[in-house]
């Protein structure tokens, strides 16, 4: 089973909810970390690693495209917009992570 765990994105591990100082038997703090998040070690928590396990909520994607209609001669032409519902059911599972208002689907 997995889960998603919403919060504002650190830039860094010390902003870092997840972030675990590392302390030796003597009680001295090691300078890097360990990431609650997947147990791997970070020497220097001022940078975030690329191997950072928190990933960005996706962009939005833009629920109006392009119609396209035949015209007498057989080719394509654009004759307005209409409503992706796959974009729409997208935008509405983000809105639900991000604990928005989730607005019904209109096609």
């Amino acid at each position: 089973m997995k889960a998603i765990l919403v919060m504002e994105m650190p830039g860094s591990c010390l902003e870092c909810p997840m972030e675990m100082d590392v302390e030796d038997a003597s009680g001295n703090k090691w300078q890097g970390n360990i990431c609650r998040g997947c147990g791997k070690r970070h020497a220097d928590k001022r940078k975030k690693p690329e191997w950072c396990p928190l990933a960005p909520i996706p962009e939005r994607k833009d629920e109006k495209c392009d119609l396209y209609e035949k015209d007498g001669s057989g080719n394509w032409k654009k004759c307005g917009k209409k409503t992706d519902l796959l974009a729409a059911g997208f935008n509405a599972c983000l809105d639900t992570i991000e604990g928005s208002e989730v607005a019904p689907v209109q096609p």
